[in-house]
């Protein structure tokens, strides 16, 4: 549970590094600029559809977000290595234009609908990821690695894995991205960039998709 302490510390700008927010009801939260490095907020409440929790340029360094949910924004904010496992962030207002996600855990999480645009993934992992009708365009995913457990060519394996269907890609970065057990159906990809490293599902074809492929 969280820290008493912690919650009475919430504020913007406010320096929580470390804070066991674990549970935390943030709904009606203003942490815009706060140092929530390697700050603990597995389960907790963000937002509703009446207020959503204010995060816009935080840094959340290896924070844990796992099963977290709710309505935030983490407009510009700093999310390099932190663990989303399990986050339930669906909402279709959900805004993280511009965040950053470098080498970020994101198994299982639910980001389909949010607000992407220029959102940094770079080597970020997954096993399963729900991208599902996600605002995409000018993201970077470059070295995205996709680290589905069922052999694709299984009759186990879940199409839904790695769910990028009807997803706005317009100028994302692909290269050298693992996207093998990727489904783009109704996924816009006219102007992404991949290269000949770019990993693509059996039968895929990116030129026909409006991919522009570097060193093919």
């Amino acid at each position: 549970m969280a820290n008493p302490s912690a919650l009475a510390m919430v504020q913007p700008g406010a320096d929580l590094s470390g804070a066991d927010l674990s549970g935390a009801d943030l709904s009606r939260a203003n942490l815009r600029g706060a140092n929530l490095r390697d700050a603990n907020l597995s389960g907790a409440t963000f937002g509703n559809s009446d207020y959503y929790t204010d995060i816009q340029s935080a840094d959340l360094t290896g924070a844990n977000l796992s099963g977290a949910k709710g309505l935030v924004d983490f407009s510009f904010s700093n999310l390099t290595s932190a663990n989303l496992s399990n986050a339930n962030l669906s909402i279709p207002q959900y805004t993280m234009y511009g965040s950053v996600f470098v080498k970020c855990v994101l198994k299982n999480a639910n980001l389909s609908g949010a607000l992407l645009a220029g959102a940094d993934f770079r080597s970020a992992s997954a096993e399963t990821i729900n991208f599902s009708s996600a605002d995409l365009r000018s993201a970077n995913l470059s070295h995205f690695m996709s680290r589905i457990k069922t052999p694709i060519n299984s009759a186990a394996f879940d199409p839904k894995a790695l769910d990028f269907s009807n997803a706005k890609m317009g100028k994302a970065l692909l290269q050298g991205s693992h996207l093998e057990g990727a489904n783009f159906q109704g996924a816009n990809l006219q102007g992404a960039y991949a290269n000949s490293l770019t990993r693509w599902p059996a039968g895929f074809d990116p030129k026909a998709a409006g991919i522009t492929v570097h060193g093919s």
